[in-house]
């Protein structure tokens, strides 16, 4: 087999690949939405084919997909990148985790709960009492009847389970 024959072969697994750490790059705001389903997706391009793949090429997927499979045990923080897909209005939808937006929503209202217990501890709320202020930094009326027998924190991501999604082609932090 001639190095040109050997490239060819590859080149569907290093375009895959380019496109993981171009997906990935400090460029770009990662969230479980993106870095998910793509880590999904070539785990099972790199699944050998041994009706079609030449020898060499069944070596190069094992040996890849074992790489990625310690890689991402190792760094990939899944709690982290669902929490960060939740709270990203242009994903917030979570179709990419089926089943697990309610676990990602009680997870996020457990440490609400924590931050707001803090505040409590600390007597923060005093200090802030010229300011409305929101744990998720929401500009958006709290004086609603609706939210009266809700916990602070109950209340704060209620409000922002009412935010509208966003387009995923605008930036999520502008309404920062």
């Amino acid at each position: 087999k001639d190095d040109r024959e050997l490239m060819i072969d590859l080149f569907p697994l290093l375009n895959a690949l380019e496109e993981g750490i171009t997906l990935m790059g400090a460029e770009n705001y990662s969230t479980g939405s993106s870095v998910l389903p793509f880590l999904f997706m070539f785990n099972k391009m790199l699944a050998p084919d041994h009706e079609n793949d030449r020898p060499y090429i069944i070596e190069v997927k094992k040996e890849l997909s074992d790489y990625l499979r310690n890689a991402t045990i190792k760094n990939i923080n899944v709690n982290a990148l669902s929490k960060a897909s939740f709270l990203d209005k242009r994903y917030s939808t979570f179709s990419f985790m089926p089943g697990k937006k309610k676990d990602v929503r009680e997870m996020i209202l457990r440490e609400l709960r924590g931050l707001q217990e803090l505040d409590d501890a600390v007597g923060l709320d005093e200090l802030r009492a010229v300011k409305k202020r929101r744990l998720l930094s929401l500009d958006i009326d709290d004086d609603n009847n609706e939210f009266d027998n809700l916990s602070k924190a109950e209340r704060e991501l209620k409000l922002y389970d009412l935010e509208g999604k966003i387009s995923s082609t605008e930036n999520p932090l502008l309404w920062w």
